[in-house]
């Protein structure tokens, strides 16, 4: 499996009987954010801190230039 970046969400799951060996790779960054347009949310990780919204309270900030 491959994932480029930017990417739409994914998961993994094992539906056979045995163990499932996945190899990951990647950066490991201090901040990072992950949104899940299916659930409605949107992750952000900051260190070993982790808070989820919802998409629906989102606010603009800002004039967009």
């Amino acid at each position: 499996m491959g994932f480029a970046t930017p990417s739409v969400p994914h998961h993994l799951r094992n539906t056979g009987k045995g163990p499932l060996v996945y190899l990951m790779g990647g950066e490991s960054l201090n901040f990072e954010v992950a949104t899940f347009p299916t659930l409605g949310k949107k992750m952000v990780r900051s260190g070993s801190r982790v808070e989820i919204y919802d998409l629906t309270d989102a606010k603009t900030f800002g004039p967009l230039v």
